[in-house]
């Protein structure tokens, strides 16, 4: 009995051993197999894949539509993409060696492409557009800082002739989902590639742990854009190029460009968004909303772009209203406040339009005639409809919080808060010459300048900056102050004024003179600090540091010039999100 019991442990104990050993070899199968799956060589091959280009897709979507031509800033027009997409992607394996790439498929930015791929392992996918296989160090493409590139040392220019061996790496995190959670299936939208260069794109997957698992090349040729006068901006670096915020210039042209050009910290084009062919590109502002890209394409219409370039919203002033340059966006109060004007109206840009982002309904906030009605009635000369008086010239406008607002008035000099512009519109203060308003119940509106400095003259692009710590009543406001008087004073400036509500009173705090530009212009200070000044009467902007010291000046073509240039990282709308 004593000699069964032993014997059936020992047979337990045996077999016990040869299933452990059993699982062991299951799993160290399983990790090899693993391993192999998501071994990933040193080098990138590059391939030559398969790309439908912009005009296939467009002639592709026309036949679907069964049309001649199309704009393609209509719901029917994305929908068809959508539908196509959906068929190709159903119908083929595309793996990350094999994708599905297609440029501008949504017809919203002409240098975006378009990637869909699947794989075993989830991931989180990063990318590296170059001009060369072997990157800007002569070693193989590799990855670097969004939106930035190679060391380029203080002191440095890049002329015209070394535009393209000068031109750096541009890598990003492909947007695929608003939490950038690591998926199985792909799908976004590589930005950066270079019209009529041939692109060289290191796609690179990323394991949940940060492992690098796979990656693949593609060799991409985009053909030239008659559009963009320069790929790659003369510029001068005063500080190593590494000091730069991170961003993309959105260079907002002053002349017949029908296009929004963004260009990064190299000077490299990297995104051509059109505009349709009533609008220049002058008459726009570019914000962030809800992960999309919203801007206006015409005087009519606004429109809110996704991160595939996919137009999910379109918004309609009406027939009887026209937008006519600046505007702003509250997400938490669902409202754009624009400039614009009445059509066939006898003055212009003296009304602000509002846009309800949920219900998407429009209506006329505020009637400056009716908010200035004693100033108008006693100064004021109605003009016609062949030619309206731009009596107020308002150019740019931004919200204060979500219920009330400052407009800029370059014909007057002045600076204007509007109270509770949704509900019942009134006037809190203007900052401007007292002797304009004399004799007018405007007048009593008007706040004291603090101290001995030159007051702005035909400012532009004046944006809300922050409260003074601590206070509700006391906050700063930067401006382009274009000086258009000059005073014998050849220069504009960036200007930060302090308002002190308390005892009505106004300063400046800080001062940065600057090539003088007696029209337009921009002068936008962001979340960081960093000031980014465009002079309209030459054809450059530059970048400041915090301490107002420049970094980099940058040179757009010959006869070309900026109403305004903005700088926007992007993230949570072309690239993943923080």
């Amino acid at each position: 009995m004593k000699r069964a019991l032993r014997f059936a442990v020992v047979f337990s104990i045996l077999m016990l051993l040869l299933i452990a050993g059993a699982g062991y070899l299951t799993n160290k199968t399983k990790q090899d197999e693993t391993a192999k799956a998501t071994t990933v060589p040193d080098a990138v091959e590059f391939t030559t894949p398969s790309v439908i280009s912009s005009d296939k897709m467009y002639k592709r979507v026309l036949k679907s539509l069964n049309k001649k031509s199309a704009y393609i800033y209509t719901n029917k027009y994305q929908s068809a993409v959508d539908k196509i997409l959906a068929n190709w992607k159903s119908k083929g394996n595309y793996t990350i060696d094999s994708p599905l790439l297609v440029v501008n498929a949504y017809g919203t930015n002409k240098t975006g492409l378009y990637i869909y791929f699947k794989h075993d392992y989830k991931g989180t996918v990063e990318y590296t557009v170059s001009l060369s296989a072997t990157g800007n160090d002569g070693t193989a493409v590799s990855s670097g800082a969004a939106v930035s590139g190679t060391a380029v040392a203080s002191g440095s220019s890049v002329a015209a002739g070394d535009r393209d061996t000068f031109a750096r790496d541009f890598t990003g995190e492909l947007y695929s989902n608003p939490t950038n959670m690591a998926l199985t299936e792909h799908e976004g939208q590589i930005i950066g590639l270079v019209p009529g260069r041939k692109n060289y794109v290191t796609v690179r997957l990323f394991d949940e742990t940060g492992t690098q698992i796979a990656k693949a090349g593609y060799r991409v040729t985009l053909p030239a854009d008659k559009t963009i006068s320069k790929r790659m901006l003369e510029s001068v670096y005063d500080r190593p190029i590494g000091q730069l915020s991170d961003g993309l210039y959105c260079v907002l042209h002053n002349d017949d460009n029908k296009h929004i050009l963004f260009y990064d910290n190299s000077g490299v084009v990297r995104a051509d968004i059109p505009l349709l062919a009533s609008l220049k590109a002058e008459d726009v502002n570019v914000r962030t909303f809800d992960d999309k890209l919203f801007y206006p394409i015409n005087g009519k219409y606004y429109v809110a772009v996704n991160h595939l370039g996919k137009m999910t919203d379109l918004y309609n002033l009406g027939d009887d209203l026209t937008s006519s340059g600046d505007f702003d966006l509250s997400a938490t109060a669902q409202l754009v406040v624009g400039i614009g004007s009445y059509k066939g109206g006898k003055t212009k840009n003296d009304i602000i339009t509002g846009v309800d982002l949920f219900d998407r309904s429009t209506e006329v906030l505020v009637d400056m005639r009716d908010l200035m009605s004693d100033y108008y009635k006693k100064n004021v000369k109605t003009g016609t409809k062949k030619k309206p008086a731009d009596w107020l010239g308002l150019n740019s406008v931004c919200f204060v919080n979500d219920t009330d607002i400052i407009v800029s008035a370059g014909k007057l000099s002045s600076i204007i808060r509007i109270d509770n512009v949704k509900t019942k519109p009134t006037m809190r203060y203007i900052l401007g010459p007292s002797t304009r308003y004399a004799g007018t119940k405007q007048g009593d509106k008007v706040y004291e300048m603090d101290g001995n400095f030159l007051a702005a003259a035909g400012q532009n692009d004046v944006r809300f900056d922050q409260y003074v710590q601590g206070s509700s009543t006391k906050y700063y406001l930067n401006m382009f102050n274009n000086n258009y008087t000059k005073n014998g004073n050849e220069k504009s400036y960036f200007y930060k004024y302090m308002v002190d509500e308390d005892n009505k009173k106004y300063s400046l705090v800080m001062s940065l003179p600057v090539n003088y530009s007696g029209t337009n212009g921009s002068a936008e200070e962001n979340k960081d600090n960093y000031v980014l000044i465009t002079s309209d009467n030459n054809n450059v902007f530059s970048e400041y540091n915090a301490q107002l010291n420049r970094l980099a000046k940058f040179t757009l073509a010959e006869g070309e010039s900026a109403y305004r240039v903005i700088k926007l990282d992007m993230k949570g709308v072309w690239f993943a999100g923080d």
